[in-house]
């Protein structure tokens, strides 16, 4: 059996917020307020070993990049729910 460790909220915050700062100074923006993307990939498992971000997320596509990674809402010309399946950045 494996041994369990407990992290506290606040711990997860920080984790999480290391997570999306380390995103943003990979050169993702995690949001871009009113932009429509080529694709919208919506609640797929986010998971990019580099930064080691691992989260439910929403990706937005434009020009065949990643332009966008956040847990807000948004939208594009084309849609998937990804929901259930994962998101595997290369």
């Amino acid at each position: 059996m494996f041994p369990q460790t407990v992290i506290s909220r606040s711990g997860v915050a920080a984790i999480r917020a290391a997570a999306l700062m380390a995103l943003a100074c990979a050169g993702f923006p995690l949001i871009a307020a009113g932009q429509t993307y080529d694709l919208v990939i919506n609640n797929g498992r986010v998971m990019d070993p580099e930064t080691m971000y691992d989260d439910i997320a929403n990706v937005g596509v434009k020009d065949g990049r990643i332009a966008a990674i956040t847990k807000e809402k948004i939208t594009g010309k084309e849609t998937i729910d990804d929901t259930g399946t994962a998101v595997l950045k290369k």
